[in-house]
Parts: structure tokens; C-alpha cells; sequence
């Protein structure tokens, strides 16, 4: 059946038939990589993602350049913590559509991965990020991070406010390590460094 739909080229009628009726993940990636259209990726991008098969999907909606599901990869990939995979489908995003949830998830995923020369560049650099969201939800993820004064500042309201200059957290730059030093900011908590400390 799927030879006569390839006749006439009506891909993504065939790579649904594949999905919805012969239940075959695997022959509608097959199919997809033979006729490498946008429209079949991501139409097996979401059948991936309802099978819980993050990683994959998001190679499809890449493969697709189809940033329009990324609520439902954002999610998928928080349950799943698939953040390293969920950072190259966000770069993807970032390019086709500005939306302050790509860019905040982006800074969360960077953090989550401990990627801080990119978490640095990104908030130090133009965005639309919720960066206070970023700080509360690693606060409650029991990872501390505090930012420069443009990037992971402390607010009033915030749960953050626990931490104390004294606390400061920041990561040993000359190795890298997840371990952390603890430094004196020269001025006020919002000059400290990016930082992430597992606790």
C-alpha cells in the first residue's frame, strides 16, 4: 500500500497509514529516511514523542526543522530528563521562532547539563529567557546557582533568598569540576559567577 501512495507522492498519507493502522515505528523511520520529507518527519516526530521515544522524536522534528510541538518536546524531555538532546532541539527552535519558553528551557537544559560556558554566553548575550524561573526551579531541584548581574539574579520573592553572599557558589573553572568553591562576591550577590552545585 505504501508503494502506491511513494507513486504518487503522497508522503505523509503513507508514513500515517505506517503510524495510525500497521503500528510500525520502525518501517515509518525506514520510510521516512527513503523519502526525506519534512512533513513525514515530523508526523513520525509526534508519533515518536506520544511512544515516549524523546531522543528519537527530537531527531525527527531536527531532521523536520519543525520547532511548532516544542511545548510537547519540552515536556516530554523534562519527564525523561533528556536535556543534552533537548539542547540541540531548542538551538533548532531558537533559529525558526523567538518564544521566551525556548529560550527559558534552553538556560534550564544548560544548566541541567552543567554546560556553564554556554549557560554564561547565552544569558550575558540578547534574549527573551525567564531567567528568575530558571533560578527557582534549580533552587527547588537542589541545585544552587546564582548569576551575573544580568543573568541569575536573586529577587525578594524568591525562594533563593535563603542563600546568603557568604554562600555563593562557583564552579573551579581551571578544572572544571562539579565541585565547588565557595568565594566572597566583591560587591553584592548579583556579581557572583554562573554556578551549579549538585546537592
Amino acid at each position: 500500500m505504501t508503494a502506491v501512495f511513494r507513486k504518487f507522492e503522497v508522503h505523509t498519507e503513507a508514513i500515517k497509514v505506517l503510524i495510525d493502522y500497521i503500528k510500525n515505528l520502525d518501517r515509518a523511520y525506514e520510510f521516512a529516511e527513503r523519502v526525506d520529507d519534512a512533513g513525514v518527519w515530523s508526523l513520525l516526530g509526534a508519533a515518536q514523542l506520544r511512544d515516549s521515544l524523546v531522543k528519537e522524536a527530537i531527531d525527527s522534528y531536527i531532521k523536520a526543522d519543525d520547532p511548532t510541538t516544542f511545548m510537547a518536546v519540552i515536556a516530554g524531555a523534562n519527564a525523561t530528563e533528556t536535556f543534552e538532546d533537548l539542547i540541540r532541539y531548542l538551538q533548532m527552535a531558537r533559529k525558526k521562532s523567538r518564544e521566551s519558553a525556548i529560550e527559558t528551557e534552553l538556560v534550564y537544559a544548560f544548566a541541567k547539563t552543567s554546560r556553564l560556558a554556554d549557560l554564561e554566553e547565552f544569558v550575558n548575550s540578547k534574549n527573551i529567557a525567564d531567567i528568575q524561573s530558571v533560578g527557582d526551579r534549580c533552587y527547588d531541584a537542589k541545585m544552587c546557582v546564582h548569576g551575573s548581574r544580568r543573568s541569575l539574579s536573586l529577587s525578594p520573592s524568591s525562594p533563593q533568598q535563603a542563600c546568603t553572599p557568604h554562600d555563593c557558589c562557583v564552579l573551579d573553572s581551571s578544572t572544571l569540576s562539579p565541585r565547588p568553591r565557595l568565594h566572597r562576591p566583591r560587591d553584592t550577590l548579583n556579581q557572583c559567577r554562573v554556578a551549579r552545585m549538585q546537592v
